[in-house]
């Protein structure tokens, strides 16, 4: 049951309660573990995944664009009906759609399919970005329509370049971005020394795109440091080093093997890309609604593939929990139970959890139930709770804990808490509410023991008014 409107203290008419996400994509811490979990998550860097796989297109010439259009058209009607499939739905869905052509009653060759998915995009990339379509005909940097100069390193390691608009540069000229400390050394990077430097204007955010939207990593924080993004421009950037040539890159003073940090290895993805592409660009269908026109649904849609579409480094990172998935909020409307909300936070932070960034949740039960919770971490990431807040659920905050097997174990020592774990996966989160099950994390990608719960009595023992809530809550999934 979805909560479509409440009201706040002042009066406010609020839509719809909880986090409205931007971004999905690799996190970055760029301090040292010193600093603490916290300090971490507060100051890192976010490679948002659309934005990697928009970059990722735009690198390729205008020819090599339209023939990887023409493999995805190839790819769908090849594989009708294969359960094993690489999943297009927004392109499969208009391959069928233009499959046939309803004023002659013949069908199209892939060439002609892929003429008429062309017009939409073209449409809907012009829609977007001004009036403009050169996300598909020229390339962001370089190319041979390339009006700025290549980009330049320093003899300080500073990569400096000028990067193309997607929309009119009349309005408003390319970016200005700069790099540094992202060398890829024996397989390695110093995750801690990344650095991300100010782009030319006024404002550090590392990328100016949606720079007055971009996510505050503390719920009422304001923090201009928190959360910077690599978005399409610093990406594009990225791109291009990693693509020069072995003698290029020797002319410039460089190892032939020099590379830096790249998340994204849509390296032999291309489908995905393709996918990616339609998703952000083609006119909404009804029924794919929920799938596309903006950003942070194409970026879930990229990350549902991991972990083959991230590169070796990041897996590593990964593993030794120097990066993770995370997500950028727009915003967190969370009144009228701020109180209890940050009641819930301040029995984390006694009991020794830090808050550890913003994380995508019930993905894989469907659409009606996915949802952003904050994240609170112990210091090793043994014990993580997730806040699920969300007036589509029409319950108060629950609270999602994910335990490793270890700590599950010594936690329940000798049965000394009577739990059990189920195998059964179900339809719905809400069969997780007190029992605890496998279940694959997202923003940790690793397999935690999982339950969903209400909050502890010391915070309900706060906020009474709450008690009956839940209850109704329970009795509701008993029925």
């Amino acid at each position: 049951m979805v909560s479509q409107q409440t009201i706040a203290k002042d009066g406010r008419k609020i839509k719809r309660l909880g986090i409205q996400p931007e971004f999905e994509g690799i996190v970055i811490p760029r301090c040292a573990a010193a600093d603490g979990l916290e300090g971490r998550v507060r100051h890192a860097v976010l490679f948002d995944a659309a934005e990697g796989a928009f970059a990722y297109f735009n690198h390729w010439s205008l020819e090599e664009k339209q023939s990887r259009l023409k493999d995805a058209i190839r790819y769908a009607i090849d594989n009708i009906g294969n359960e094993k499939r690489v999943k297009l739905p927004v392109l499969e869905g208009w391959v069928t759609h233009y499959s046939l052509n309803y004023r002659t009653g013949r069908e199209r060759t892939i060439d002609g399919i892929a003429e008429e998915i062309w017009k939409a995009l073209e449409k809907g990339v012009k829609r977007e970005h001004e009036g403009m379509d050169k996300f598909l005909t020229t390339q962001a940097i370089g190319g041979e329509h390339g009006e700025y100069e290549e980009p330049n390193l320093t003899t300080g390691g500073m990569w400096s370049a000028k990067v193309r608009r997607r929309g009119d540069e009349r309005l408003e000229r390319g970016r200005e971005i700069r790099l540094a400390n992202f060398e890829i050394r024996n397989g390695r990077f110093n995750v801690s020394g990344l650095e991300f430097t100010p782009s030319g204007v006024d404002f550090e955010d590392t990328s100016p795109l949606y720079r007055e939207r971009l996510g505050r990593e503390k719920r009422h924080g304001d923090d201009k440091e928190v959360l910077h993004l690599a978005g399409y421009h610093v990406q594009a950037l990225i791109y291009w080093i990693n693509g020069l040539s072995a003698e290029k890159k020797q002319e410039m003073g460089l190892l032939p093997n020099y590379r830096v940090v790249m998340p994204y290895d849509f390296n032999g993805h291309e489908l995905l890309v393709m996918e990616a592409v339609a998703r952000r660009y083609m006119p909404i269908k009804v029924r794919l609604k929920s799938q596309v026109s903006h950003i942070s649904a194409v970026s879930a849609f990229l990350n549902d593939h991991p972990p083959e579409i991230f590169s070796p480094e990041i897996k590593q990172a990964i593993e030794k929990r120097f990066a993770w998935v995370g997500v950028g909020k727009y915003k967190f409307e969370d009144e009228p139970d701020r109180e209890v909300l940050g009641s819930i936070e301040k029995l984390l932070e006694e009991l020794g959890y830090r808050f550890n960034g913003f994380a995508l949740n019930f993905r894989r039960y469907g659409e009606q139930y996915q949802t952003v919770s904050p994240v609170f971490s112990t210091k090793d990431a043994s014990r993580n709770v997730h806040i699920i807040y969300d007036s589509r659920f029409n319950v108060p905050p629950l609270l999602l804990v994910k335990f490793t097997q270890a700590e599950w174990e010594k936690a329940n020592a000798a049965g000394r808490n009577g739990w059990s774990v189920e195998e059964h996966v179900g339809t719905s989160p809400f069969e997780l509410y007190n029992h605890w099950r496998p279940d694959f994390d997202r923003h940790s990608q690793r397999w935690l023991l999982t339950r969903l719960t209400r909050p502890h009595e010391i915070v309900l023992a706060q906020h009474q008014e709450l008690k009956q809530q839940y209850e109704t809550f329970e009795r509701g999934l008993m029925q």
